[in-house]
């Protein structure tokens, strides 16, 4: 959201962030998403952005060489389910566990988010 949204509070960190790592400054060579992820972006950025600009981010996640699709198969999407059940202190979205799920199962520790949850649940968020 943050990328596309131009109204977005972190859209200026967001778009220096993601150029940094398009140039290799940073350790990270490759951004994964997945399905969900996506699913949620689409939803958010056509409320807030208008379809076109929904329709446009898709295309360029498809064509992208930087971001990698990865997808929520049942078995993440059960484990995700019992993280969602085991933590209900904290308002973590069926969203984040999925990406949860997904991170422990690949071993990704850094999440580029701006999203809290991400930390709260033990991973590093960046920028």
């Amino acid at each position: 959201m943050a990328i596309e949204d131009l109204d977005d509070a972190n859209h200026k960190i967001a778009i220096e962030y993601r150029d940094r790592i398009r140039t290799g400054d940073t350790p990270f060579r490759s951004l994964y998403t997945s399905n969900y992820v996506i699913d949620e972006a689409l939803t958010l950025l056509r409320i807030h952005c208008g379809h076109r600009v929904a329709v446009s981010f898709r295309k360029v996640l498809e064509a992208s060489r930087l971001v990698k699709i990865l997808w929520i198969t049942e078995t993440l999407e059960k484990a995700a389910w019992k993280i969602f059940e085991k933590h209900a202190d904290k308002e973590f979205s069926l969203t984040d566990c999925t990406s949860f799920a997904l991170m422990e199962a690949e071993a990704i520790r850094n999440v580029f988010t701006f999203d809290q949850h991400f930390s709260q649940y033990g991973f590093e968020s960046v920028p």
